[in-house]
């Protein structure tokens, strides 16, 4: 791989999505995200060898550890040389890409580095509306009556009573980088089922069975009606006709 070719890439890619050069910061008990200019914000390429993909792979969790949100550069790209050729390693904090834009990205750097790589200037696919305009349209929801209309029954739930989950040990915090990924598969059979057939016979979609099925097995466990469950999603919702986030 050509590092100068990757370097003007990633400059242009964080150039043309603005997300990419945001920082955080804790301002008066509040939260604030703050996006920079390209001109103050440049991106920093890095280069280093290493011998095998575990070497890699630890490699990578340095990265993220170095992350700072308050200085920002939540993109990383770092062109790793191990012994069986070079790996170009791509770290980028959560709070600044989702599922759906690491697709947009993964074209943008193929398109950007074919085009550094001939001696083109790199020209990438016509944005979306901005990370920006989005988040204005969705302050504007959220004070909006028919929001306010749901308020009531949210606050409800909230203010209900939970009983905690049973713990082997007492734990100081409860932060994301303490927490642990299980993983279990399914036969092809019980997934044909889930994505498709069990929700004509209930008029359901995939997250309203596999919630069910967790709060039945919690109830099974610890004897509780109640749960709560942080639920997590792409923002990207149709709820504006004005919007257009496809390529954001």
């Amino acid at each position: 791989m050509n590092e100068n070719a990757l370097t003007s890439a990633f400059r242009a890619i964080q150039t043309h999505h603005d997300a990419l050069r945001m920082r955080y910061h804790i301002s008066k008990d509040r939260i604030v995200q703050e996006n920079i200019l390209p001109d103050e914000y440049p991106f920093e390429f890095e280069s280093v060898n290493l011998k095998s993909p575990e070497e890699m792979t630890s490699y990578a969790s340095e990265v993220h550890r170095r992350m700072d949100l308050a200085k920002g550069h939540l993109m990383k790209a770092v062109l790793c040389h191990l012994n069986d050729g070079d790996r170009l390693l791509v770290v980028i904090h959560h709070l600044v890409v989702d599922m759906v834009s690491w697709r947009i990205l993964i074209e943008d750097i193929e398109t950007a580095y074919r085009q550094a790589l001939s001696g083109q200037a790199v020209k990438l696919p016509e944005k979306s509306d901005s990370f920006k305009y989005w988040a204005e349209k969705i302050k504007s929801y959220s004070d909006s009556e028919k929001l306010h209309e749901e308020k009531a029954y949210w606050l409800a739930a909230q203010s209900d009573s939970c009983p905690k989950l049973p713990c082997d040990t007492e734990a100081s915090d409860n932060l994301i980088r303490n927490s642990r990924i299980i993983t279990r598969q399914l036969s092809q059979q019980d997934t044909q089922e889930l994505l498709g057939g069990i929700h004509h016979v209930y008029s359901t979609n995939i997250n309203d069975i596999l919630l069910t099925a967790l709060v039945r097995t919690l109830k099974q466990w610890h004897g509780s009606d109640k749960i709560r469950i942080m639920m997590e999603g792409h923002g990207r919702e149709a709820l504006f006709d004005d919007v257009n986030v496809g390529r954001t």
